[in-house]
């Protein structure tokens, strides 16, 4: 890679070990596009950037979530931390959040009677729709 420092042995981010920003600029499923994607998604949604953080009643080490929360927004986050799916059910008040605004991940994903089934290493986003 010609973009690689030359007068530096690299530790982590070698060419066997990172493909470069040229290969992956290119390549829509590289990890570069996937951020530059989830960051431009959160980027449009002034809850996710300005909203208040919320804890989830989630309960469930395979899942990393929480509640964003701006004026009369609110958006259910949610990320599947394991190499397989994981199958959640939303109760009580997180029953609300019924429709799926934005995934990672390429499946088709089911929100069903607050019974949901997360790919792995997927995150999601989840609003309540219609609003109040």
């Amino acid at each position: 890679d010609n973009s690689q420092t030359t007068w530096l042995k690299p530790k982590y981010s070698s060419s066997d070990s990172v493909k470069s920003y040229l290969f992956q600029k290119e390549n829509p499923t590289s990890i570069l596009n996937f951020y530059k994607k989830f960051i431009a998604y959160r980027n449009a949604e002034a809850v996710l950037t300005k909203g208040e953080l919320i804890a989830s009643d989630i309960e469930n080490e395979n899942i990393v979530s929480f509640i964003r929360a701006a004026d009369k927004d609110e958006s259910l986050v949610l990320h599947n931390i394991t190499n397989a799916p994981v199958e959640i059910t939303l109760y009580g008040p997180l029953k609300r959040f019924n429709s799926i605004d934005y995934s990672t991940s390429n499946k088709r994903i089911k929100l069903k009677k607050g019974v949901l089934t997360i790919p792995s290493y997927t995150s999601l986003v989840i609003k309540e729709f219609p609003r109040k």
